[in-house]
């Protein structure tokens, strides 16, 4: 090899190892890039591939007091995508506050298969979750619900009281639904809507209402006492009743629905108007329909011993 070719090779591989060098770094730099962009991006971001959104109404309609006929409450809530990516659901993230506990209520959410949502939670093996709202997150299976490019999707959300109506009666709690999505492993969506939130509550105590009145007679060795037998409704959910002479309490908590007042039993030694309130725990109802008794002694053996009815309300 002469001189000349000789220089000209020694000048070919320097520049053949730079732009071997500039490719490898340019490769490097693509990848990094990649991973940054899979890693950062979120619902409000734009990427060379698309975007994605999600939106939020209808869940303040689940807004609801409970009865002892009325304990589930369903409504469609519709989930709308913006972007130009379909969003599968993944998640609802569960907030409350409020004095009725969040583990008394049930959350349940499924795809809405016709015009309208059921009357009723359906069975299995529609695709649904549930979970109290006492959870933080209810997560929702794979098929539930995607919401589509530049579209929406609507599911049906119901809540259901368990326990017993009377231990929670006057209570109320306020919860807050949000929704998210995920597209790939990092690419995910929140629910911004600030309409996400409702309160829910638990009627008080049906007040009972006094039905009768019987005048009757109790008999001793000694004297006959006339006696009044006071008969009232039962209240679901109560657990006790008490009698109240002129709107002050009389005698002790009455786990039944009827009080006989006469002799040395009687708790109403004056005449007066009479009412009846139900009682759940801490919880109590308003008075029920008054009821007229008169006490008097008729021979002044024991005065106020002998109770008779009156008018009923």
């Amino acid at each position: 090899m002469n001189d000349a070719s000789g220089r000209a090779a020694r000048l070919i591989r320097p520049r053949t190892t730079i732009a071997i060098a500039l490719a490898l770094i340019l490769a490097m730099g693509s990848t990094v890039s990649f991973a940054a962009w899979r890693a950062t991006t979120t619902a409000s971001s734009a990427a060379s591939n698309g975007t994605i959104t999600l939106a939020s109404s209808g869940i303040p309609n689940l807004a609801h007091t409970y009865t002892s006929v009325e304990s589930s409450k369903i409504v469609p809530v519709t989930l709308s995508n913006s972007g130009s990516v379909a969003l599968p659901l993944t998640s609802v993230a569960i907030a409350t506050t409020g004095a009725l506990p969040a583990a008394n209520v049930t959350l349940t959410v499924w795809a809405r298969s016709g015009s309208t949502c059921p009357a009723s939670i359906p069975a299995a093996p529609t695709v649904k979750a549930s979970a109290s709202l006492s959870a933080s997150i209810l997560s929702l299976p794979a098929g539930l619900g995607t919401v589509p490019a530049a579209g929406s999707v609507v599911l049906c959300v119901a809540t259901t009281l368990t326990g017993t109506l009377g231990e929670v009666a006057g209570l109320s709690l306020t919860p807050t639904l949000t929704f998210s999505g995920r597209v790939g492993d990092n690419w995910t969506a929140t629910d911004p809507s600030t309409t996400r939130s409702f309160t829910q509550n638990v009627a008080g105590l049906a007040a009972p209402r006094i039905v009768d009145c019987i005048n009757g007679t109790r008999w001793t060795l000694l004297y006959t006492y006339d006696t009044a037998r006071i008969v009232w409704t039962a209240v679901p959910g109560a657990t006790s009743y008490r009698l109240y002479r002129n709107g002050a309490a009389i005698g002790s908590a009455i786990t039944g629905t009827e009080f006989t007042a006469n002799g040395s039993t009687a708790v109403i030694t004056q005449g007066g108007t009479i009412t009846v309130r139900a009682f759940a725990g801490s919880v109590q109802s308003e008075p029920s329909n008054p009821l007229t008794v008169t006490t008097y002694d008729p021979i002044g053996f024991v005065p106020g011993n002998d109770v008779r009815c009156g008018a009923i309300g």
